[in-house]
Order: structure tokens, then C-alpha cells, then sequence
């Protein structure tokens, strides 16, 4: 898959919602969805948000450290686990973005 262009919130919702067809997104989903004690139907309608969704959450000096944080009481279970299903899948990708999950919320 091509880069997902992030000129506007509106193209990176789109590169998003291609990734989330991919057979590669369903098979981390699933790991993820096994983790949190979930079914798909629970999570689907979280992709079609997910960007404004994780946007809301995050602000630029939250990042120092050029590491992303998802705070998990920040979000909804299903939430977290389509983040981090695309998380986990942009950590394969050269210069993909460090990321990590805490079980808390922000400080």
C-alpha cells in the first residue's frame, strides 16, 4: 500500500479506511480483538472515525520524545484496539512511528 497522504484530515480518514480492507489489518485486528475480549462487530464502527477520534486525544506536546502514547483510558476499548491494529501495522513500514500503549491515563 501506497503512503497515506496527510495533507488533510480528510485524506488521511480515506488512506485509513483502505488500509482497514487489507487482509494484513484483519489479521492484527483479530489479535487484537482476541486480546480485549471482542467480536468485530463491537470495533467496525470505529474506523470510520478513528482519526478525528485519536486527534481529539493527542496535541503536539505530547510527544517529546517523538513516541506515541495511547493512553487507553482515553478511548473506548474498541477504540484502542483499531489504533492499535494500525499502529502495529505502520510499525512495519520504514520509518514507521514509535508507539506504545498505557493501561492509564494521561498524567
Amino acid at each position: 500500500m501506497k503512503k497515506i497522504s496527510d495533507d488533510s484530515a480528510h485524506k488521511v480518514q480515506r488512506g485509513l479506511n483502505a488500509l482497514a480492507k487489507t487482509s494484513e489489518f484483519t489479521r492484527i485486528l483479530q489479535e487484537e480483538l482476541a486480546v480485549r475480549h471482542l467480536v468485530v462487530e463491537d470495533v467496525t464502527p470505529c474506523i470510520k472515525n478513528i482519526h478525528y477520534d485519536a486527534s481529539r486525544c493527542i496535541s503536539a506536546h505530547d510527544n517529546d520524545d517523538d513516541e506515541i502514547t495511547v493512553y487507553s483510558k482515553d478511548y473506548t476499548i474498541a477504540e484502542c484496539a483499531i489504533l492499535v491494529t494500525f499502529l502495529r501495522i505502520q510499525g512495519r513500514w520504514p520509518y514507521g512511528l514509535e508507539w506504545w500503549e498505557s493501561k492509564m491515563g494521561r498524567r
